[in-house]
């Protein structure tokens, strides 16, 4: 008889510039997993269906809209928080209006526009700064060719090695510091110090 390992509660957060290897994800909507992936913006979670992979938004996730006052949400606070939390924290985790994010998934259409004030690209950056600093319980995910190992990790284990974490996590930073060397110096380099080691 076959055995069914089902998934614990997984939460993904994803918001990329490019559409490569999104179908990787589709191991995860298995029927009876508890996985949730949340296509931050309209652009990711259009190519998230498109990919076949089951996909809420924003506002279906986390009750809040993609845009306010023109600005993209990426950072919201009720995001950040769920971010940014302790794990066990069992009173903070009752308040969070979500589950805690697991993984933040993030690449940019082209590094010039991350300097572009109001850009989705630069709510990508300081999405990822911050994931960054939070990298012990939150994966970094920036490179496509890197899906496939993060879905398998997930998919067999329920999470991600520390190990793997911090791999990511460094190869997050160094695109951090591309970022950084391809505008204007518009992005604070003490942001860039206090995210990455």
């Amino acid at each position: 008889m076959n055995s069914i390992f089902t998934l614990p509660p997984i939460t993904l957060l994803v918001s990329v510039g490019k559409p490569d290897e999104l179908s990787q994800f589709r191991r995860l909507s298995t029927p009876g997993s508890e996985t949730t992936i949340i296509g931050a913006d309209f652009q990711t979670a259009s190519m998230l269906r498109e990919s076949g992979v089951c996909c809420k938004t924003l506002e279906e996730h986390f009750g809040i809209p993609e845009f306010t006052s023109g600005k993209h949400n990426l950072c919201h606070p009720r995001v950040t928080d769920a971010i940014s939390i302790n794990r066990e924290d069992e009173d903070g985790l009752r308040l969070l209006v979500s589950s805690p994010i697991d993984a933040v998934i993030v690449n940019f259409a082209e590094h010039s526009t991350v300097h572009r004030a109001g850009s989705l690209d630069e709510a990508r950056c300081r999405l990822l700064y911050l994931s960054r600093t939070y990298y012990k319980t939150v994966a970094n995910v920036v490179r496509p060719q890197d899906y496939g190992r993060v879905v398998s990790g997930f998919h067999d284990n329920g999470c991600l090695s520390s190990h793997m974490k911090e791999t990511l996590a460094e190869t997050a930073c160094q695109m951090l510091f591309d970022v950084q060397r391809s505008g204007d110096d518009s992005i604070p380099r003490w942001l860039l110090s206090k995210t990455c080691r």
